[in-house]
């Protein structure tokens, strides 16, 4: 039997790359313990340096949910800890003997894993590894936290490390993106342990190291619905503020957390007991917290406050509202020229050209909401979701026009109620798609493939229904209740009567918002269909056959192309224009197509995002690029050509970057191409394209400071073109910064800055394995820079 001092070694209980943890027993105290033991050569002294670092990290740490650590030695050059040996298995193993716990137990564990890790970060100490496989489940079914060795100091500054060090599934964010370590770190850990036990899966399961970093910082988390079924709401919202992408969002302490699970295990019994209704209002709180982390949701958020005050109990006067509005040149003239449009249901006679007059002639309310309307297009029209905030905008104004033709032809009064319902009827859709776009692209995805209802995949992802964030929102805005009303759906079946004149602003406008699902369809058979279906669902209290319902969707059709025609946008090249095209002249209309997605009005936030470019199609030429250089001349001249037409189409910034790292990649030959960015906040310069070999590993890594005095930063700060037929050589790489030595190291490349005014906002990267490979003709040079300047040109329009 193997000895270490006075411990005879015993069966191997686990191990990792640096150690291996053995049964042993002290044959001095006679007990059984753990003893880890260093695996690695006897001169490794950083290693022995980081065990050593652990057991006194450890043994200033003295809690009953931390396995404690009772010496450290060292035998023959071998560094090994004494820990107290706990019977059990990891919570790792756990779940994957016995799959997805139940609520009550998860939140149980990961409360009393919390009390530990709250303790260490008082002794300020942050653990900055958990995860299930150092979670220790003992016979009583107790959790202890182990494994310390990579703790750090709360002192500890960001950026201190040169390499990521942890377990990438289980990394903060903020840590991925500024190598930032906080207490928060382990909130983070915590809340994807506490998915990880509530669903049996991984929060983040991908195929490498740096997906898995890349899904951490931009996909959000979504709970399968066999899941949501069983876990109440408050334990859901802690999930998802525990995990949130901005530590702003996420609990501040270790100590909140805890005490959240404890709230939602040992609710209150008196009247103070929190409903679901308090779980739905905290999660409407989270978001919104989220919602005024953007800058421009504290500026919306007053105006439309303001206009809604005038409204809202009948006492606004026509000059507070009209003073409100015309602070706001634009809106002002929108306003106006909306008002005067040729097919706008509340038009109030002839040409009205104050808003004074407008707000006199139409009545306040109506005025209020088509101002609050405009206001959110105006703010939201230049964001990365642009072209779906357009369809979910025009969608809005649709569904509202097609209200009012409804309310005109049952010879309502007061269609512009009718009106200004409708269109704040998906109002948490719309704002979902801008300020929680990736979690509104999931839901999107989840509806499109499971065929599930939206407020449902929306509860999955968000915490909340689109039509609960969408009242709630209102209700913070001051919207009156006869709109917050109008924004609940009705229930499936016939529609019975409405007894109020609210219940039958409601009705309206949810059959407004049929309707135009309707005529969305893509065949003419789905459309008649749905035109059969609605007019039987609401056939008792809205008499209007098929054919008077058709009249309705033509008569909306013009109306809402005159809207387009006054905010300044092409219908023809949106989606819900080609639905009206093909729903119009159904023989004739082109295939539908899908718009191109957003820019934002700073060119620079709008390429922030990163991605990973896929290789091209089977049958085109892989990563050694074109065969001769005229086919690589023909290659250049044709992504050229495409490059073009997409300028003049308006096509996504993103896209056409993809566009020219394809021509180059295809063209000269090369292992890989980057297109790196400008951070404008953090000054650095970062790859977000790229085709070819381990390109996504090399995104991620290929970052730096634009401050910098390397060879990269002198090409950008000289605007030159270069090429590097040898990176080995002396007096190249010295000026070769240590990250892309250790990351990239390619023998041969060339860089192309992209420059707006003078200053790099961009920059075109393309290597090589082999030294010498990459030649380039002055015909090839020449192509190649023309597809350098449309890139500038393309950022400059996103400006």
């Amino acid at each position: 039997m193997q000895k270490i001092g006075k411990f005879e070694l015993g069966r191997l209980l686990g191990k990792g790359g640096q150690s291996a943890v053995y049964l042993a027993h002290d044959t001095l105290l006679q007990r059984d313990v753990a003893l880890k033991l260093l695996r690695l050569r006897p001169d490794a002294q950083m290693q022995r340096d980081s065990l050593l670092r652990e057991a006194r990290t450890a043994s200033r740490l003295q809690h009953p949910r931390i396995v404690p650590i009772y010496e450290a030695g060292e035998h023959q050059g071998q560094v090994y800890l004494v820990f107290e040996y706990v019977e059990g298995r990891t919570l790792d193993r756990l779940i994957r003997d016995e799959g997805a716990i139940d609520a009550p137990r998860a939140a149980a564990i990961m409360r009393q894993i919390l009390d530990a890790i709250a303790h260490a970060h008082a002794a300020g100490v942050i653990h900055r590894d958990l995860k299930p496989s150092n979670i220790l489940i003992d016979r009583d079914g107790q959790p202890r936290v182990m494994d310390f060795g990579i703790a750090t100091p709360a002192s500890r500054s960001a950026g201190a490390e040169d390499v990521y060090i942890g377990t990438p599934s289980y990394m903060a964010p903020e840590y991925i993106a500024r190598r930032l370590v906080t207490p928060q770190y382990d909130v983070f850990s915590a809340g994807l342990m506490l998915y990880e036990m509530l669903t049996g899966a991984r929060a983040v399961d991908a195929g490498n190291t740096f997906e898995a970093m890349h899904r951490i910082a931009n996909a959000p988390l979504v709970f399968p619905p066999a899941v949501m079924a069983h876990i109440a709401d408050g334990l859901h919202e802690i999930v998802l503020r525990a995990a949130a992408k901005d530590p702003a969002l996420r609990f501040q302490t270790a100590e909140q957390m805890r005490d959240a699970l404890a709230a939602y295990l040992n609710p209150a019994t008196d009247a103070g007991a929190k409903t679901a209704s308090d779980s739905a209002q905290s999660t409407l709180e989270f978001l919104l917290r989220r919602m005024k982390l953007k800058s421009d949701f504290p500026a919306m958020s007053s105006a439309i406050g303001a206009i809604q005050r005038m409204t809202r109990t009948d006492k606004g006067d026509v000059n507070q509202l009209s003073n409100v509005i015309l602070k706001d040149v634009a809106l002002t003239n929108k306003i106006l020229r909306l008002v005067n449009s040729a097919y706008y249901p509340m038009r109030a006679g002839n040409g009205i050209n104050t808003v004074s007059r407008a707000v006199v002639m139409m009545g306040l309310s109506a005025v209020s909401g088509v101002a609050t309307s405009l206001l959110l297009f105006e703010h939201l029209k230049d964001k990365k979701q642009a072209g779906t905030l357009q369809e979910e905008f025009l969608g809005a104004n649709l569904s509202a026009i097609i209200a009012a033709e409804l309310g005109a032809r049952l010879r309502m009064n007061d269609t512009e109620l009718v009106y200004i319902c409708a269109v704040f009827h998906n109002l948490g859709r719309l704002l979902a798609h801008y300020y929680f776009p990736e979690e509104a692209d999931t839901i999107g995805r989840i509806v499109s493939n499971e065929r599930c209802d939206e407020d449902a995949a929306a509860r999955r992802v968000l915490g909340i229904s689109y039509q609960d964030l969408g009242i709630g929102i209102a209700r913070h805005w001051g919207f009156p209740d006869s709109i917050v009303n109008g924004m609940r759906r009705l229930p499936a079946g016939r529609v019975t009567a409405p007894k109020t004149a609210d219940e039958k602003l409601r009705l309206l406008s949810a059959m407004a918002g049929e309707l135009r699902g309707a005529l969305e369809q893509p065949a003419a058979e789905g459309r008649a269909a749905a035109l059969n279906g609605i007019a039987q669902r609401y056939g008792e209290v809205v008499p209007l056959g098929k054919e008077s319902l058709t009249q309705v969707l033509e008569q909306s059709s013009k109306g809402l192309s005159d809207l387009a025609t006054t905010l300044n946008v092409n219908l023809r090249k949106t989606r819900i224009g080609d639905s009206l095209l093909r729903a119009a002249s159904p023989a004739t209309a082109a295939p539908a197509t899908s718009t191109a997605s957003p820019v934002t009005a700073d060119g620079e936030s709008a390429l922030a995002a990163t991605t990973r470019l896929e290789m091209p199609p089977a049958g085109e030429p892989a990563a050694t690029g074109a065969t001769s250089e005229q086919q690589g001349l023909e290659i250049l001249a044709a992504g050229i050509q495409d490059i073009s037409q997409a300028l003049i189409e308006d096509l996504n910034v993103n896209d056409l970057l993809r566009i020219i790292a394809e021509t180059i990649f295809r063209a000269i030959g090369v292992r890989r191409v980057l297109i790196c960015l400008r951070d404008g906040r953090s000054n650095r310069m970062g790859a977000r394209f790229g085709y070819g070999e381990r390109v996504d590993e090399v995104l991620p890594a290929f970052a730096f400071n634009l401050a910098g005095t390397d060879l990269f930063n002198l090409v950008l700060s000289r605007d030159a073109d270069v090429l590097i037929h040898d990176a080995a050589a002396d007096k190249v790489r010295r000026h070769l910064p240590a990250w892309y030595l250790q990351q990239v190291d390619a023998p041969t490349f060339i860089v192309f800055p992209v420059c707006v005014k003078g200053v790099p906002v961009a920059m075109i990267y393309a290597d090589h394995e082999r030294a010498g490979a990459i030649t380039v003709s002055e015909k090839e040079l020449a192509l190649l820079r023309t597809l350098r300047n449309q890139a500038v040109m393309a950022i400059r329009q996103a400006r």
